[in-house]
């Protein structure tokens, strides 16, 4: 790298000699980072609790949710980079991991992806696949694996008797997501030079007091077909995500 950085500064002091190729360097290697947070901070659901849009308490015990086929656009509106066989399962379990998306030259002015999957790969037998995420059965509909997969999984126990604590005297609640009509686009802005070489992590940010609003965990705790709540809770869980 220093021996790239001495040919740049010497090829900009020949100011006459504007046939001089430019330095070559390597392409960035970028890789996608999820965190998962609340009130502003890393979330920890062993301590924390996140609330409904009534107030209600709830315990989170699992998350996990696709992401799905990103590509960047520079500041011009052009397509610099598209990756439409990366995928990626975001969990709270292990907030903060990092995956690879691809190789990059270019600055990234914003970034586009699915929340959920396309329906092509929606309708793909996960044992067809060999390599995560796409082969986690656990994330398909075990009852008909043929309907797809669930793209978000969110369970754990709420404040179901109003003692103003979550135990394990509480309720459980049960959302999975998923069929084709529940795929969210989102973009965010990034403003990220990828362009010269080494390796650049994008964060992305789910903020969970943004999850449940417009929902009461009370009047829906149990959720597994595509309506109202889950649409909601999709819309919800799209926006939630940015980059800080």
């Amino acid at each position: 790298m220093a021996s790239t950085l001495l040919v740049a500064l010497q090829s900009c002091k020949k100011d006459d000699d504007t046939d001089s190729p430019p330095a070559t360097h390597a392409n960035t290697v970028l890789g996608l980072q999820v965190n998962f947070m609340h009130n502003g901070a890393a979330f920890d659901p062993a301590t924390q609790v996140i609330f409904d849009s009534l107030g209600k308490a709830m315990r989170v015990d699992r998350m996990r949710f696709f992401l799905s086929q990103p590509f960047f656009l520079n500041d011009e509106g052009d397509t610099v980079a598209s990756f439409p066989q990366k995928y990626f399962l975001a969990d709270v379990a292990s907030s903060g991991a990092i995956a690879t998306i691809g190789e990059v030259d270019a600055h990234l002015h914003t970034m586009h992806f699915g929340v959920g999957l396309d329906s092509a790969t929606n309708h793909t037998d996960p044992l067809t696949f060999t390599t995560p995420p796409l082969n986690d059965a656990t994330m398909a509909w075990g009852w008909n694996p043929a309907v797809g997969y669930q793209f978000l999984q969110f369970e754990g126990v709420y404040d179901s008797n109003s003692d103003g604590s979550v135990n394990s005297s509480d309720g459980g609640f049960v959302y999975h997501c998923g069929t084709d009509a529940l795929l969210r686009a989102r973009v965010v802005d990034i403003h990220t030079d990828a362009d010269m070489g080494g390796n650049v992590i994008l964060v992305l940010e789910c903020d969970l007091d943004q999850l449940m609003q417009g929902i009461s965990v009370a009047a829906n705790p149990i959720v597994e077909i595509p309506n109202g709540v889950a649409k909601r809770l999709m819309s919800n869980l799209a926006t939630s995500l940015t980059h800080p």
